[in-house]
């Protein structure tokens, strides 16, 4: 699968499909990011990846950029008709408004995919400035904190 929002790709992988290998061989250059990924790719990237063309929740996905690995994204499970997903930029690709473009777009991909009655919801850690501003630039309401987090919502477009 490979859907694009504006220049960007999302495919989806997972833990025993041949792109998590390659995933990983492709870390090389970005230490910091293959640091990240290490840590949170098996715990998410899980998943038996089915043959659909749309976003599934429960699913993990790459970000391409040019045939370039720019960050992967999670798209959480459905509770009490809330879906949250995480994301990631790598490190190089930062500062180039990856992660706006990500907030931006994947919440019309879901409404699209998955369910257009959804609320998507949106944990990024207090400290974690460049997200902060990545949402509010991609028209993302702070709902207030959950200990160390701010939980962030963003509405259907019209």
């Amino acid at each position: 699968m490979d859907r694009k929002i504006n220049n960007l790709y999302i495919t989806n992988i997972c833990l025993n499909n041949i792109d998590h290998l390659i995933l990983k061989r492709r870390l090389g250059d970005d230490l910091e990011f293959k640091n990240y990924l290490y840590k949170n790719i098996d715990k998410y990237f899980v998943e038996p990846v089915n043959d659909s063309d749309t976003l599934q929740e429960d699913t993990s996905y790459i970000v391409k950029k040019d045939d370039k690995l720019v960050g992967f994204v999670h798209i959480c499970k459905i509770i009490s008709n809330t879906i949250s997903f995480h994301y990631a930029v790598s490190p190089s690709e930062r500062g180039r408004g990856i992660g706006t473009e990500i907030l931006r777009e994947l919440p019309n991909l879901i409404f699209e995919d998955i369910d257009p009655n959804l609320e998507i919801k949106l944990k990024i850690n207090m400290y974690n400035y460049a997200s902060q501003k990545a949402a509010k630039k991609a028209s993302y309401t702070n709902l207030g904190r959950d200990n160390d987090d701010y939980i962030y919502e963003i509405s259907k477009t019209k």
